[in-house]
């Protein structure tokens, strides 16, 4: 479930960018995940729009563009000035041992260091993997 060459992310992030809808003062991010420790399971990439008047994230990844074709709107758990923290699902995806699994992320997005934290969790499993990736803004 890894996207390894950087065709594949240069792609998948072109396909987000076209995914995310345009939100008035939305701020875009994109952020590179650390996923190395996470067995494939947390993308190496994540890209949002925290929109904080709507409450609201439009987040993206590989994963679930995959699985889902679209980049889904979720509501913002929690915003402060430190912090904004968000979850969403992906669609049904197989995994390399052939099972079916729907993956919940949690996105806990720390402000004034640009790091997402991710927790991930294989619904119907006991394992989670947890990873962390710095972000940078984007532009619309």
């Amino acid at each position: 479930m890894t996207f390894a060459n950087s065709t594949a992310l240069k792609t998948t992030a072109i396909l987000i960018c076209l995914a995310l809808p345009t939100v008035a003062q939305a701020q875009s991010y994109f952020c590179k995940i650390n996923a190395k420790q996470t067995n494939g399971w947390v993308p190496e990439s994540v890209q949002f729009e925290l929109d904080v008047a709507q409450k609201s994230v439009t987040v993206a990844d590989p994963y679930t563009l995959h699985s889902a074709k679209t980049a889904p709107t979720v509501s913002l758990r929690v915003n402060t000035d430190k912090r904004a923290i968000f979850i969403w699902k992906t669609g049904r995806l197989r995994s390399s041992s052939g099972d079916e699994v729907i993956m919940q992320y949690k996105g806990t997005f720390l402000k004034k260091k640009n790091l997402l934290l991710i927790y991930a969790k294989p619904l119907g499993f006991h394992d989670d993997f947890t990873a962390r990736g710095k972000c940078s803004r984007t532009k619309r």
